[in-house]
């Protein structure tokens, strides 16, 4: 017993002083977050890097004849003309409770690589309350998506 107590020791120590790199650190308990880990971008040398996603703000405005309830949703939808408004062709969505009348602040995140030069891209949107239609756009609005300025996007009372 004596013999093995010192050959592990031995073994322990010469292991301790070889140089050899630890191996993968143990996975944290369970319930407890992975430590973040940063993963590089690609990017090719002599020209910047892209970002991965970039935005597009605006205000939806509507006439308020009754006051909305909170519980109305205003549903805006970027998407390329070409495709129409299918999934495929849509570049962004996003949804929001309607909390003052007139006007709603919107922004919508697409990524810039789904952006095809020479394209027309249309924005919509909508207010509905409990799946019924209270505002739409009559037209879908042109936006220049190279243009960083602010959109307005007016929406109608359905009748």
């Amino acid at each position: 017993m004596k013999r093995i107590a010192t050959l592990l020791a031995t073994s322990l120590l010469l292991s301790a002083c070889s140089g050899l790199r630890p191996g993968p650190a143990t996975p944290p308990p369970a319930g407890q977050p992975l430590p973040p880990t940063e993963q590089p971008q690609p990017t090719t040398p002599g020209t910047p890097a892209q970002p991965s996603m970039t935005s597009l703000s605006g205000q939806a405005t509507f006439t308020a004849n009754e006051p909305v309830p909170p519980t109305a949703k205003l549903t805006v939808s970027l998407y390329s003309a070409s495709a129409g408004d299918t999934p495929a062709g849509r570049l962004a969505q996003r949804t929001l409770f309607v909390k003052q009348p007139g006007q709603v602040p919107f922004r919508l995140d697409y990524a810039p690589s789904r952006v095809k030069s020479g394209e027309r891209y249309l924005l919509s949107g909508r207010i509905l309350l409990g799946g019924r239609p209270l505002y739409l756009t009559q037209e879908p609005v042109v936006v220049d998506l190279n243009d960083a300025g602010e959109v307005e996007l007016p929406l109608q009372p359905v009748r």
